[in-house]
């Protein structure tokens, strides 16, 4: 835990769990030694689990016969010993239960997003990484006395020192949704058009985007498999939902090829 101190003499502090952290032989941890590896990978791979959203829907032949082509014409610099080592690793993942699967997914891009570090903010030197980031102030948690049940960030990135103002703290909060189109659905004759959970959610994201407008390097943002995210931004204008960004696939691609 961190605290600092604005112009107003109000103390802000950063509270939650170390990163995710799975035994090496875990499938998590060697999908990722793979992305940072072979990026390629990771975009043949998020591909995939669009393709696938559940377990039932998951089909070897399509894999093999359909896209599998496709992504050998898209790579053909790969060996036919990684392509093999994909559809190892897509089976052992479609092998899971569906709340297995649910997890695993969600779980696979944190801990991807942990391994990489802050992606929208600079930081100028070494930072703190946590996850369920709860954000406190001499009041308490931030967005509790407002009423917002929902105050937990997926991944936190933050760094600073006991004489820091408000307005020099560095911080990226992430919330991480493998497909975002879904959380963000507009349903047009509900009231609200989208999930309650997902609006308590946008709400609070607001709410901390407002509180540190004062901060020049300051960054909440969606990750998402996704590569085209033009719905969810469109749904975010639709809500009202201002100064919150997405990551979408390319810009992990990119954070991998600098790693």
């Amino acid at each position: 835990m961190m605290k600092w101190k604005s112009e107003k003499h109000m103390s802000i502090s950063f509270h939650g769990r170390p990163p995710l952290q799975f035994e090496g032989g875990h499938i998590i941890c060697r999908l990722t030694d793979k992305f940072l590896a072979n990026v390629w990978s990771f975009d043949v791979f998020c591909d995939i689990l669009l393709t696938f959203p559940t377990i039932k829907k998951f089909d070897r032949s399509h894999l093999v016969d359909v896209l599998m082509p496709d992504y050998r014409m898209m790579y053909p610099h790969v060996s036919e010993t990684n392509w093999e080592e994909i559809v190892g690793m897509t089976e052992e993942v479609y092998a899971f239960s569906q709340e297995e699967f649910d997890q695993f997914r969600g779980d696979l891009l944190e801990y991807l997003l942990s391994q990489l570090g802050a992606i929208k903010v600079l930081f100028p030197s070494s930072y703190v990484t946590i996850k369920d980031c709860r954000i406190y102030d001499e009041n308490g948690r931030l967005g509790e006395k407002e009423g917002h049940p929902d105050t937990n960030m997926d991944v936190a990135f933050y760094m600073g020192d006991p004489e820091m103002k408000l307005e020099t703290i560095y911080c990226e909060l992430l919330e991480c949704k493998a497909k975002l189109d879904n959380y963000l659905a507009i349903v047009e004759d509900r009231d609200p058009p989208i999930k309650q959970k997902t609006k308590e959610k946008l709400d609070y994201l607001n709410f901390i985007n407002r509180y540190f407008s004062s901060c020049t390097n300051f960054s909440i943002s969606f990750a998402t498999f996704q590569e085209n995210a033009d719905r969810c931004l469109h749904a975010l204008k639709r809500l009202n939902i201002n100064g919150i960004g997405i990551i979408n696939r390319s810009e992990i691609v990119d954070k991998i090829s600098h790693y």
